[in-house]
């Protein structure tokens, strides 16, 4: 997975399902 981070870029921990979030969400932004 890749390491999750909020708005602050502090590490909240690493996710596989925030990782396939993260790709959707730059999926939707290239696309808009």
């Amino acid at each position: 997975g890749i390491s999750v981070t909020d708005k602050n870029c502090q590490e909240l921990g690493r996710s596989r399902k925030a990782a396939v979030i993260g790709i959707c969400q730059v999926i939707i932004s290239r696309i808009i």
